[in-house]
């Protein structure tokens, strides 16, 4: 599905500009309001709570992901493998094929499990590539049993949007590729992208990209007010796609490895350079 973009108003450098930004599902409770997922690559990773949280729950094998989810549970299991079955097939779709090595998913009932485990404290999920691991938080189990739409969308939103950053990190291990040489609001963009299928209404300041390239700039870029990187990552991904059709992502993999960089690599595949993108999206969204 197709996502309408729908922008409000952008604030660049202070100035608030006619248009705006971005977003659209309809929502049926005006009061839901929802950013961007936040999700985390987490850096730290405690392997013996991780044994100690499967130990504590059924497991369940589903291809290459096995899901380790609560004991009894088996409804939740259900719209999580409806989950990773969306999120594959799109991902199949954005970077083509890629080795299916297995990964670990859990289900984490608690905050608290989530920042044990990696050091988390401000996502609904994160995924952690050296040991193929991803975790996300059940936050409201009765209304996800109760079919409440919006809560429902949420967990396999923040599902599909980690599944992406394991396979993203597949297709660029298998391309050859030093996963340095990826900026992250590239990979967020496309985990933004596959997690998303609806809008979100929001104010943002659109940063040059090289503002949020790296985990510096990104840690940075997330105390700017107004800011809203995984926002203007997504939108970045979904003007390409718009623009030069769903093959682009695979061709801008395959332009950075023959360049040996991500820059010259996009601008082989789309003919404008990584410092104009933010400026394309200001005209583009405010028009």
């Amino acid at each position: 599905m197709r996502k309408e973009v729908k922008i409000t108003s952008i604030i660049l450098s202070g100035a608030i500009m006619a248009g705006g930004i971005f977003s659209v599902l309809p929502i049926e409770n005006e009061q839901f309001q929802r950013e961007f997922l936040q999700s985390s690559t987490a850096e730290t990773f405690d392997r013996e709570k991780e044994k100690e949280i499967k130990q504590e729950r059924e497991k369940a094998v589903y291809g290459h992901v096995h899901i380790y989810y609560p004991e009894k549970e088996e409804e939740i299991l259900s719209l999580t493998k409806d989950a990773f079955e969306q999120a594959m097939r799109k991902n199949e779709q954005l970077l083509g094929n890629y080795t299916k090595r297995q990964v670990d998913a859990v289900v984490l009932g608690a905050q608290e499990e989530l920042t044990e485990l990696a050091g988390v404290t401000d996502a609904d999920g994160y995924y952690k590539d050296d040991e193929k691991f991803i975790g996300f938080l059940l936050h409201d189990k009765e209304a996800i049993l109760a079919g409440e739409k919006m809560i429902v969308f949420e967990l396999q939103s923040t599902i599909m949007h980690e599944y992406t950053h394991y396979a993203f990190r597949q297709r660029i291990k298998d391309a050859g590729i030093d996963q340095s040489e990826m900026p992250i609001w590239f990979e967020e963009g496309v985990s933004e992208y596959v997690g998303n299928d609806s809008e979100v209404e929001s104010k943002t300041k659109i940063l040059p990209f090289s503002q949020i390239k790296d985990k510096k700039t990104w840690d940075e870029a997330k105390k700017i007010e107004n800011g809203d990187i995984y926002g203007q990552s997504f939108l970045a991904i979904d003007y390409l796609i718009e623009k030069y059709g769903i093959e682009i992502i695979q061709d801008i993999i395959k332009e950075t490895k023959k360049a040996e960089s991500f820059n010259k690599g996009f601008y082989s595949a789309t003919g404008i350079e990584v410092e104009e993108l933010h400026i394309i999206l200001i005209e583009e969204y405010a028009s």
